[in-house]
């Protein structure tokens, strides 16, 4: 919250905010959490109300009928995850995918009818340190 009041306040040069975190094993309905952390709520409706766009984490719990706080906020960007490749076989701590996609949505990534978008979330390719590529 301080982070978020921080750039309400002292900078207003930012366009957007990206966050993943989230309150492990928790999951909302749509529009039921804005009472979880009332400053939470708060300082994301200023960053709203300001012009400033900002994506959260839905979570990676696999509940299918709601997302983490604080991506269940209203005035937050929902974002689920979904493969970047085909991975074959993914066994992941809540859950598995016997088969993986590009594009495939996560078995792991929490959704309602509330999600906004869904990202590339895993098995992603990506630079690494020292040059080349990893996933």
């Amino acid at each position: 919250i301080a982070a978020l009041d921080d750039i309400i306040v002292s900078h207003p040069e930012v366009d957007l905010v990206n966050m993943s975190l989230g309150w492990s094993g928790t999951h909302y309905a749509p529009g039921t959490c804005e009472s979880a952390t009332p400053a939470f709520t708060t300082a994301i409706e200023t960053l709203r109300s300001q012009g400033v766009t900002t994506f959260i984490a839905a979570g990676n719990g696999a509940y299918k009928d709601g997302i983490s706080f604080p991506a269940c906020i209203n005035a937050a960007l929902s974002i689920g995850a979904v493969y970047d490749a085909n991975n074959g076989y993914q066994s992941w701590f809540s859950c598995t995918d016997p088969t993986t996609a590009a594009d495939q949505v996560t078995c792991f990534s929490q959704s309602d009818g509330s999600l906004d978008l869904l990202a590339p979330g895993s098995g992603i390719d990506s630079t690494v340190p020292g040059g080349g590529t990893a996933t």
